[in-house]
């Protein structure tokens, strides 16, 4: 079945067709909430809200648009809601202040990181504090705007790129430790 077959059964509920494409889809996809999960039990769950909110909306995608890349769109809304609905767990108590993490001379270098296995790397972006990570996600890996960070996480420029910082601070230490 090619996926624009796919996807109108799933419009028209076809539960057949919504396993095809949850199969199709579900290691992508759970590599996208790996990231931005403490742990394998908080990705499955932030996977399944993912999934649901898809096909929910699925009337709604444009066919113009890569399949792949509006369904991860949707995988990093449902993240981000997490962290919302969740948000007490995710308060960020750091002793580490902006002008420290300019100061850090203990920097991880492109080489080092390349030659890092990804299990190595996901776990160490595990480690770092909640909303630390999916900022990480957000603005390094996901390469989302600012403007679009501030105001999904509404928070302010100038705190918004200070966690940034710290975030890539913290993983960097993570990562250190590795080496």
């Amino acid at each position: 079945m090619d996926e624009v077959e796919l996807i109108r059964n799933c419009i028209h509920h076809k539960k057949e067709a919504q396993q095809i494409l949850f199969e199709r889809y579900f290691g992508k996809m759970m590599g996208v909430c790996l990231r931005y999960s403490k742990d394998i039990p908080q990705a499955q769950e932030i996977l399944n809200d993912g999934f649901f909110s898809a096909f929910q909306t699925l009337k709604k995608y444009n066919s113009e648009m890569c399949f792949e890349n509006w369904l991860k769109e949707i995988m990093i809304s449902a993240a981000v809601k997490n962290l919302r609905n969740n948000r007490k767990e995710y308060l960020i108590a750091s002793t580490v202040n902006a002008g420290d993490v300019k100061k850090n001379n203990d920097v991880l270098s492109e080489a080092k990181l390349e030659t890092m296995d990804t299990e190595t790397i996901l776990h160490a972006l595990q480690q770092l504090p909640p909303a630390y990570r999916v900022l990480y996600n957000l603005a390094v890996i996901d390469d989302i705007s600012l403007k679009n960070i501030m105001e999904n996480l509404d928070m302010s420029e100038e705190t918004a790129i200070a966690n940034i910082s710290k975030a890539k601070f913290y993983l960097q230490k993570n990562l250190n430790a590795f080496v």
